[in-house]
């Protein structure tokens, strides 16, 4: 690159300019989705899967060790054993199917780079810092020899009127990913049946196409203070993966963390754990914070906003009713 252009982002500007054409062209369409590489994921799921860190839901290992015989702590290591040839067997086909779907999803809105927080993932970076959002994640999209990340690709999806302002701000200064619905699912690692009422609403607007209400997917350091007692909610949040404290007023005791929960050692205990939301009673019922809400290492959350958790409430009153009480000791 000529030294003059140091410092341009070229590869926006001709995104955007083409764009621009091709809305002049066909005035009529405002959604423009790519189908792009995922190069970094074979390396990052190679590291995950040799460390035993890879997020296998239970109904995963419980498959690897009803149909195939592993052990669900082999497992991780049988399956990267078996990942590059998984065209070989229908049946391992449509295993590699749940698990690398679900494991890209969650490469692409969570895996971040420690210094700058932003995806490690260089086109998704690209793609999220100009406003795109995680539309859908695509098994076999990309079958040939050469293909990267074990054929899977993304859809990123940039809508004019919304992704290019607010969605490209929001990853710029907060580092948050915005998500699909249809790819919710892939990242709670829990059954339909025990989806949160607010989470599945929101999903069921978009299969119906009726409204678009977003999702965010973000990462919160050790330590940080992501609702203070006292202040009015700016989003309810959905666990995916944390360390969680809940401080109750005038509590200062000792912590004592696991995996995926934490419990404030007082009475009653108070756990938060993978697949709980916080600060849905407090949006619902209009309220402020009762308690300061902590991550005790580093957590993953999906949220949505005040704003759009007020419109879903008035597109669906029925979800009202399924807000939980006000106390948060109540219903931890």
């Amino acid at each position: 690159m000529h030294v003059g252009l140091r410092g341009l982002n070229l590869a926006s500007h001709l995104l955007f300019l083409t764009i621009t054409h091709c809305s002049k062209l066909y005035p009529s369409i405002h959604t423009w989705v790519t189908l792009s590489p995922v190069p970094t994921f074979r390396a990052w799921l190679h590291a995950q899967l040799v460390a035993g860190t890879a997020s296998l839901s239970s109904d995963t290992l419980q498959t690897i060790e009803i149909e195939f015989g592993v052990n669900r702590f082999a497992a991780p290591k049988w399956l990267l054993a078996q990942l590059d040839t998984h065209n070989t067997s229908p049946r391992f086909t449509a295993l590699a199917r749940r698990v690398l779907v679900r494991l890209c999803a969650t490469y692409v809105c969570f895996a971040r780079q420690v210094a700058t927080h932003k995806i490690i993932d260089p086109v998704a970076n690209f793609h999220l810092q100009n406003g795109a959002q995680v539309e859908s994640v695509n098994f076999h999209a990309d079958t040939a020899d050469r293909g990267v990340s074990f054929g899977v690709m993304i859809n990123y999806k940039y809508s004019m009127h919304l992704a290019t302002d607010n969605t490209s701000i929001s990853y710029q200064r907060d580092s948050t990913v915005a998500v699909s619905p249809s790819v919710v699912p892939l990242l709670i690692n829990m059954s339909p049946s025990h989806h949160h009422p607010f989470l599945q609403a929101i999903q069921d607007l978009d299969h119906n196409k009726k409204h678009d209400i977003h999702v965010l997917a973000t990462q919160f350091a050790k330590g940080t203070t992501i609702l203070r007692r006292g202040q009015l909610p700016d989003a309810v949040y959905f666990i995916w993966y944390c360390y969680t404290a809940v401080y109750r007023e005038r509590c200062d005791h000792y912590i004592s963390c696991s995996l995926g929960q934490v419990r404030v050692d007082t009475v009653p205990s108070s756990i938060l754990a993978q697949g709980q939301s916080f600060g849905d009673a407090e949006v619902v019922n209009g309220e402020p914070v009762r308690f300061s809400v902590v991550a005790m290492s580093v957590c993953h959350v999906l949220f949505v906003r005040h704003k759009d958790m007020v419109t879903l409430l008035d597109l669906v009153p029925s979800l009202r009713p399924a807000a939980p009480p006000t106390r948060m000791d109540s219903r931890l």
